[in-house]
């Protein structure tokens, strides 16, 4: 994902950020002349505009599959909105150039007929809520091998419970009552990818920061866990985009 940070009044550089979160913050309804998911059309180019509760300033991210968003605070107004895209225009459209090229790079996930389970496309003649129902029972089945596997192998038996979400923007989190949350997407990963986001949330129960001890733990746990990591990098975004 590419990310800017702007404001009316001043201008910061591009920051280039991928990783287990795509995307923060959550939308908001206002009155104030832009409304939660509405979209502009900017010379050509399409930017969604999401009010968000917990923004202090305008972000600007393109993502592949997902396209260009700004998320704005609340009391952000028309014309400031405006402003800020005709500021950024020459940004966003370079950033969607390079994010349409790693779309072409993609896995096709979003083909009709389709399931994708442990990383590989199989034939299915569902689609969606039975498709998406289908990817949560293989989720939370794969899940909980590999917990209850990783978990007795590390000797990190303090979780209470797992959870398959739809979550927009994570792969997986550990709550501090012992509650492991995974996205079902996580279905339609290579198994080492699974694997390797169940053992950094349960790496979590001992070290609930992403400190250097934190990355020492992780790595010592899953040896080799760059690759799975590069895997989300590259085809992340393309997972949690799709729709069942």
């Amino acid at each position: 994902m590419y990310e800017r940070v702007v404001s009316h009044h001043r201008k910061r550089g591009p920051v280039a950020q991928w990783g287990h979160q795509a995307f923060a913050g959550a939308a908001t309804p206002t009155d104030r002349g832009v409304v939660a998911g509405a979209r502009r059309r900017l010379r050509g180019v399409d930017v969604e505009i999401r009010r968000s509760a917990r923004a202090r300033r305008a972000t600007l991210r393109v993502a592949p599959f997902r396209g260009a968003e700004l998320v704005i605070p609340e009391r952000t107004s028309e014309r400031e909105v405006q402003a800020i895209l005709e500021r950024n225009r020459g940004w966003i459209e370079r950033r969607l150039a390079r994010a349409r090229t790693a779309e072409g790079a993609g896995l096709g996930l979003q083909r009709q007929g389709v399931i994708w389970l442990d990383g590989l496309p199989h034939p299915t003649d569902m689609c969606g809520e039975a498709l998406e129902r289908r990817y949560r029972r293989e989720a939370r089945a794969r899940l909980m091998r590999s917990v209850e596997h990783h978990g007795h192998r590390l000797a990190l038996d303090g979780w209470r419970r797992i959870a398959v979400r739809d979550q927009r923007t994570r792969w997986g989190s550990c709550s501090t009552s012992g509650t492991l949350s995974f996205n079902w997407r996580l279905a339609m990963a290579p198994p080492p990818v699974l694997d390797y986001v169940v053992v950094h949330e349960l790496c979590h129960l001992s070290c609930p920061d992403h400190s250097p001890a934190f990355w020492e733990l992780v790595e010592r746990a899953l040896p080799g866990s760059r690759e799975p990591r590069a895997w989300l990098r590259r085809h992340g975004h393309e997972l949690l985009a799709y729709r069942a």
